[in-house]
């Protein structure tokens, strides 16, 4: 009964269903068989024990192989997403200090930022805050303390896209946008340093399990 429970709670692999099915067969048999011996057992029933229990830790063999193969997926998927994010993070940053060289250029020069360089700006701000707003969703559950800290970076972002407006005006507004790009830089690079070690640690993982599974198969 256990062994059909386990059968019908999880859509498990062809292979592990057929060897559960079997170990649900064979327990079945074993059963009948211990049953109609009666208190005493014989020899029919004592085989029909023994092949049941080969037949359940065949079914054993197969989840465990199955869970490790379930794993080793979860584990290259992850490695994959927090490398992307790393990436992603690593562009957003590139682009905040590209942001402050040009503010701070400006800024030394006694000018304010041009009107299409605040303009592209602003809208690169945008996308910065979107990359970093969607990174940290995606890493909240596998990077709860780097997702934490790209809501922070949040807020010099948003105040060098504020800012933009005043850069436009004068190199004291040109050099506030430099130092809150260049504090969103920082953070930005932090979180993806931080996510790449997420990723280092990931693949160690993926390489035990794989290591793992194959020291199950050979000889």
């Amino acid at each position: 009964q256990e062994i059909r429970k386990i059968a019908e709670k999880k859509e498990l692999p062809t292979s592990v269903e057929s060897r559960l099915a079997e170990a649900a067969e064979a327990a079945t048999q074993a059963q009948q068989a211990m049953t109609e011996a009666g208190q005493q057992p014989s020899p029919p029933s004592q085989a029909a024990a023994e092949q049941a229990q080969r037949a359940i830790e065949r079914a054993a063999s197969e989840i465990q192989a199955a869970i490790a193969d379930t794993q080793r997926r979860q584990l290259a998927v992850e490695v994959g997403e927090l490398a992307r994010a790393a990436e992603a993070l690593e562009r957003a940053a590139a682009a905040e200090r590209e942001l402050a060289q040009q503010a701070t250029q400006a800024a030394d020069a006694g000018q304010p930022l041009s009107s299409p360089a605040a303009k592209q700006a602003t809208a690169q701000q945008q996308e910065v805050a979107d990359v970093a707003r969607n990174v940290a969703e995606g890493v909240r559950h596998t990077a709860p303390e780097t997702a934490r800290s790209l809501e922070q970076a949040q807020q010099p972002i948003a105040a060098a896209k504020q800012a933009l407006s005043a850069a436009e005006q004068s190199p004291q507004g040109a050099e506030q946008v430099a130092e809150q790009a260049q504090s969103a830089a920082q953070q930005l690079e932090q979180a993806a340093k931080n996510l790449r070690q997420e990723v280092a640690k990931s693949a160690q993982d993926l390489m035990r399990v794989a290591d793992e599974q194959l020291a199950q198969v050979t000889p």
